[in-house]
């Protein structure tokens, strides 16, 4: 379950189908007390065989809700009502033994996503990175994660002004000069952050986890921060 919302999410932009794709987790294991492994996987699968799963992009379904892949995210750490789409809410809900369907994603996904992984492997995705942005943020962490870690990208998780500390701003637009894309996103769990320009890319409401995830295969197709910045606000 640690990793549902990033799977989801990395599948919604790859995969090229129009069926029903769903994830499903659980926050207890099915010998606990109160386990929800076992009701999340049936409203899994309910959901995988209802028509108007499909052309949706990939769902996660847990705790009686349809979530689309790029909204969802975990914010508790053993509660099972830790996963939230929390600036745009659920697509749907599990009632009775049937999905039911409110509204579809408008983000590009699954059949009309540009990017494709059949030729490439793990290996080949560009190398990024996430830095937290705190009180007394080192510099030498962004040092490190272009010089060491050799990231063509970073994600800040930056204040909730969507701005990274002071002591990270100059090694930033050192690394923005040589060519490494810096997006900013924010280190709360919802919000959307605007575009401040150059050198910044804005992360839009995507968390940092999967604004890493739609920049590193971003830049399996360009380096170009104009063009990257269009692809954070349709996907």
């Amino acid at each position: 379950s640690n990793a549902a919302e990033d799977i989801a999410y990395f599948l919604t932009l790859v995969v090229k189908t129009s069926k029903p794709l769903v994830v499903t987790a659980a926050q207890r294991q099915r010998e606990t007390l109160s386990e929800d492994a076992s009701r999340n996987f049936i409203d899994a699968l309910i959901t995988a065989v209802t028509p108007e799963a499909g052309g949706k992009g990939v769902l996660l379904v847990v705790n009686e809700l349809i979530h689309p892949a790029r909204e969802v995210t975990k914010n508790v750490f053993s509660r099972v009502d830790t996963w939230e789409s929390l600036d745009t809410g659920a697509l749907g809900i599990i009632s009775g033994g049937k999905a039911y369907f409110y509204r579809s994603p408008l983000r590009l996904h699954t059949m009309d996503s540009m990017f494709s992984i059949a030729n490439i492997t793990a290996e080949d995705l560009p190398g990024t990175e996430i830095l937290y942005s705190y009180t007394d943020a080192s510099p030498a962490l962004v040092k490190a994660a272009v010089n060491e870690a050799n990231a063509k990208g970073l994600v800040i998780a930056a204040f909730g002004t969507a701005s990274a500390h002071g002591g990270q701003r100059p090694p930033l637009l050192e690394a923005a000069d040589d060519g490494v894309l810096v997006v900013l996103g924010n280190r709360g769990s919802s919000g959307r952050v605007a575009d401040r320009g150059e050198p910044y890319i804005s992360a839009d409401n995507l968390t940092p986890q999967k604004a890493n995830t739609l920049l590193k295969l971003a830049l399996t197709v360009t380096n170009d921060r104009e063009e990257v910045q269009e692809i954070f606000y349709k996907y």
